[in-house]
């Protein structure tokens, strides 16, 4: 640690400020006039501070599961207003939470899904592949290894372009 002592009252006071914060670790170190970068630094000295740590954000973590869970399945109430006044309630509800929620819940269903194994077709340039054929051959070079189509299919080189910009 970087000599900064905490008193177990100050570890309380900070866990107390941790869990009132909802788990806003600056907060939770102001309080107690330390640094994040302190409470850290303890946090991985002392084993019971850790766990006493790690179970409040834990318990946050809960806290936050059952309001989206009640937003997203119960709802949530939201005033309609009419020229600047509430003119009444509506009960609304979320959907993007209760995916959220079920991606979270069942990510084996309900998670993104990206296929690697997509197979992808085409053709590469008819002389691409005639330069890496030569490439790759026995060493066996003849004349009639010129390729049969000289149509180009596609340009991935252009050589009508001159590299001294003079046409």
């Amino acid at each position: 640690m970087q000599g900064v002592k905490l008193t177990p009252q100050e570890k309380q006071k900070f866990l107390k400020k941790l869990l009132s914060s909802l788990g806003n670790v600056s907060k939770a170190a102001q309080s107690i006039s330390i640094s994040r970068n302190t409470a850290y630094e303890h946090k991985k000295a002392d084993t019971d501070f850790a766990a006493a740590w790690d179970d409040i954000q834990d318990a946050v973590a809960d806290a936050m599961e059952q309001e989206l869970i009640r937003r997203s399945t119960k709802g949530y109430i939201e005033p309609v207003y009419y020229k600047g006044e509430i003119v009444g309630k509506i009960r609304k509800f979320s959907d993007r939470l209760l995916e959220f929620g079920l991606k979270g819940k069942r990510p084996e269903i309900y998670r993104e899904r990206l296929d690697l194994n997509a197979h992808h077709t085409g053709t590469l340039d008819h002389n691409i592949q005639f330069t890496i054929d030569k490439i790759y051959a026995d060493g066996d070079t003849h004349e009639s290894d010129e390729p049969e189509d000289t149509e180009i299919t596609g340009a991935a080189i252009d050589t009508s372009a001159d590299p001294d910009g003079e046409e």
